[in-house]
């Protein structure tokens, strides 16, 4: 074999062994779309959480990560991170852990351990594992279910921690972003590692979130690029296609004009500029 045949043969090697990876990556975005799907539906709340969640995780791993694998190890926690809360009453997952009864958050601290234990049986989901088992943890040490602490914390639990606790906030309590954000400062140090939660701070301000502008209906065919949307699109069969407090990018917008033909005529939103 020549030295040009050699090259050409590990060109071609190199592209088939490329195009396995590319489909295995989708073959692993479309089960775990498959999996946040079947949620959706079980639970429309939880559903609208994981995606949020998943959503501004990534976009703060981003920030502080050049890794983009990490990042999206972050995205998959943060789609995944409260599977096993699947169990409970839709009605005992919409709830802050002040409105539970002690019986009811005994169960509930459960769910990190849980959520590991199903996922660890998908091979592809075992790097997340860690990630989503300690995203309850506290940085002092005395969060759940292990009682780390400091850096002993994986960085994307502490990441999911602080977006976790901000989406529960407003949808959970009814804060506003502005006493959400206030609230997560005060737990800065004892709960939340200081350094991420100024930059998902940062990030929010940089997304228009302290905006004063005032809400507005808009039907979802006028929808468009940077608005910030404030009610979950739902499909015409209840399954959810954009969740709200998310912004539009191109992604989203391709995303809502492929299913178009599938959302409720005249179907209205609430966003802010």
């Amino acid at each position: 074999m020549t030295e040009k045949e050699y090259i050409e043969k590990l060109e071609k090697q190199t592209k088939m062994i490329n195009r396995i990876k590319e489909t295995t990556r989708r073959n692993f975005q479309d089960m775990v779309n498959l999996l946040t799907s079947t949620i959706s539906i079980s639970s429309p709340y939880l559903g609208g959480h994981l995606r949020r969640v998943a959503e501004n995780a990534k976009d703060l791993a981003d920030q502080i990560n050049e890794d983009k694998e990490e990042a999206y190890s972050v995205y998959y926690a943060g789609l995944l991170h409260d599977i096993g809360l699947l169990g409970m009453t839709e009605d005992v997952i919409s709830k802050s852990s002040s409105e539970m009864t002690e019986e009811e958050f005994n169960e509930y601290r459960k769910h990190p351990e849980t959520s590991e234990s199903i996922i660890s049986t998908v091979y592809d989901l075992k790097r997340i594992c860690k990630i989503i088992r300690h995203h309850h943890e506290d940085l002092n040490g005395n969060g759940y279910p292990d009682g780390i602490s400091g850096e002993a914390i994986p960085q994307g639990a502490r990441i999911l921690r602080i977006v976790n606790d901000y989406d529960n906030l407003l949808y959970k309590d009814g804060l506003s972003e502005t006493k959400a954000v206030k609230s997560l400062q005060n737990g800065a140090g004892s709960l939340y590692d200081p350094e991420i939660l100024e930059r998902f701070v940062n990030h929010l301000r940089s997304c228009g979130l302290y905006s004063d502008a005032e809400e507005e209906k808009v039907k979802v065919s006028e929808l468009s690029e940077g608005q910030f949307i404030l009610d979950d699109i739902y499909l015409e069969n209840g399954m959810l296609l954009i969740p709200r407090g998310v912004f539009l990018n191109s992604v989203k917008m391709k995303k809502i004009t492929a299913f178009s033909s599938l959302v409720t005529r005249d179907y209205t939103v609430r966003v802010r500029k």
